[in-house]
């Protein structure tokens, strides 16, 4: 049984906890009033969007979504990015052509900043639709992880997060790894530690490339993939017709063909 002195320290501790979220819970709160304050046309939020709206739009798959599911993968991105500080300039920006997208009447960033503390990091993998595990789980880690490099503070803490979703999404390794590379091209623009074997070329490309499409070496990569790739077909497909007639002239003799309906 605990002594007084030793649960008296215990509820010091509490209350210092209890203290530290309503801190937070407080700045959460005030940064969600300042950037979703658009009446004033020169308000931070304005200025983010037409920033964004000068840049490409991302043609983000989640954009063509229900809006319960739009909700739930901004929420989750709200979270990582907010955990070791508030929402900056790039962060915000990224988000925001992200949304440009989504043709609706949903495609500004402060109809999505309402989510900002929805989700917390113990419930995070609770509360993440079926359709984002189903479709989005390699896009919505690296989105995470490109949230997480965007902060101007430590990011261990997002990281921790980002680790405990690709585990609960069953994320091996080698898995992990290569969405990692994806992350970090696309925050370099630069493709040199992706893959250069043609068939990984496809497979991200179908998953990324509205991402690694705005490289110019991915988009050559990706072209000359495609051109092998066409190489490999067109060979097997000569090759299984020589087996065909090897086969046939095996059985009829030099004459096959005479035999062959």
């Amino acid at each position: 049984m605990k002594t007084i002195a030793e649960l008296q320290q215990d509820i010091r501790l509490i209350k210092k906890d209890i203290a530290g979220i309503d801190k937070r819970l407080d700045d959460m709160s005030n940064e969600l009033a300042y950037y979703k304050s658009t009446a004033n046309d020169e308000s931070e939020y304005k200025r983010i969007l037409m920033i964004a709206k000068t840049m490409s739009i991302l043609n983000h798959p989640i954009a063509k979504e229900s809006i319960a599911t739009k909700n739930n993968y901004f929420g989750l991105l709200l979270m990582i990015g907010t955990i070791d500080d508030s929402l900056n300039e790039n962060q915000l920006l990224f988000l925001q052509r992200m949304i440009l997208g989504d043709l609706t009447n949903n495609s500004q960033l402060d109809n999505y900043l309402g989510k900002l503390g929805t989700i917390q990091k113990d419930d995070a993998m609770y509360k993440m639709s079926e359709t984002i595990i189903s479709k989005y789980s390699d896009i919505l880690l690296v989105d995470s992880m490109i949230i997480a490099n965007l902060s101007k503070a430590n990011s261990r803490e997002a990281y921790k997060i980002i680790s405990s979703i690709a585990v609960f999404l069953k994320k091996d390794s080698r898995h992990l790894r290569q969405i990692a590379q994806v992350a970090y091209a696309i925050l370099t623009q630069d493709v040199i530690v992706l893959p250069v074997e043609y068939k990984d070329i496809i497979s991200l490309n179908t998953t990324f490339g509205f991402y690694l499409c705005e490289i110019e070496e991915w988009k050559l990569r990706v072209s000359r993939a495609l051109k092998k790739e066409e190489e490999e077909l067109r060979k097997k497909r000569v090759s299984k017709t020589a087996y065909f007639h090897q086969l046939e002239e095996e059985e009829y003799g030099d004459n096959w063909y005479y035999y062959k309906d």
